[in-house]
């Protein structure tokens, strides 16, 4: 055989073992995390039609016996698995898990400062109704504005107390989001405030 080649196909042979003991490593630890049994696991294999014991995915784990790719396409779809991440091993898997986990926490902390602007905003527009109600009391206690006075009051009360009502409900968990999300990011809570 041509020396090169054999280097290639050396390297072709590693990439493999990498490749299934990174599934089998994948595969274990989900099992484990989800708290199914190799006897489960089996049993759930013989369903789809495989024939499975729960010896087999003992040795399978344990790397005795090899994985066929119909396998582990049944183990990737019985415990959820991203093949492709499976591959690759636990680590690609945590990775996808942690990068979802700081996606869904920045959209939180997104809608936290959307609410600010948003609580903001309103608090500025009912200040300035209830300065033209106080600039114009006279004309809204009697004439053509009479109806419309009282009925931006009505509207005002229920707005202040819905907007005290929000910002009551809110003050926690926002503050807590955002201290979570700027320890994440290096800064400290503390210096921000």
């Amino acid at each position: 055989m041509i020396p090169w080649l054999r280097v290639i196909l050396s390297q072709v042979g590693k990439a493999r073992n990498r490749w299934e003991e990174n599934f089998r490593r994948t595969m274990t630890a989900k099992r484990e995390r989800m708290g199914v049994s190799q006897t489960a696991m089996a049993k759930e294999l013989q369903r789809r039609g495989l024939q499975f014991r729960q010896q087999m995915v003992q040795r399978v784990e344990s790397g005795e016996r090899p994985l066929r790719l119909n396998e582990a396409v049944a183990v990737a779809d019985i415990l959820a698995l991203d093949f492709d991440a499976a591959i690759r091993g636990p680590e690609a898997d945590e990775d996808a898990l942690r990068r979802q986990y700081e996606s869904k926490l920045r959209e939180a902390v997104s809608a936290v400062v959307k609410f600010e602007e948003a609580r903001d905003s309103l608090g500025s527009t009912l200040a300035e109704v209830k300065q033209l109600i106080e600039d114009h009391v006279n004309l809204a206690d009697t004439g053509p504005l009479y109806e419309t006075h009282h009925s931006i009051s009505a509207l005002m009360a229920v707005l202040t107390g819905l907007a005290d009502d929000v910002d009551k409900a809110m003050e926690i968990p926002a503050r807590e989001l955002k201290a979570m999300y700027e320890g994440r990011n290096g800064e400290h809570p503390e210096d921000s405030e």
